[in-house]
């Protein structure tokens, strides 16, 4: 039993970590380098229609995604 409880909390930090790796590296490409994410996007671009607007408030967007990447390594911090 403590070995299945310690795999899914090893398995959940796992998946937090990735999510505020993801989230820090999409924060920086929005507010430092947003052509570069948006050329990278171009498919994706096609799909979803929303590539102006996310352009345009790019620093609301960045901002939005720094705080996702503090609230997730709190999370990791917090959880042991």
């Amino acid at each position: 039993m403590i070995f299945v409880r310690d795999l899914i909390l090893s398995a959940g930090k796992t998946i937090v970590l990735i999510g505020g790796l993801v989230s820090v590296l999409l924060a920086i490409g929005y507010l430092f380098a947003p052509n570069i994410l948006k050329g990278i996007s171009n498919p994706v671009n096609k799909l979803f229609s929303v590539d102006e607007w996310l352009y345009v408030h790019r620093f609301v967007v960045g901002l939005i995604f720094l705080i996702i990447t503090v609230i997730l390594f709190g999370v990791l911090f917090f959880v042991r």
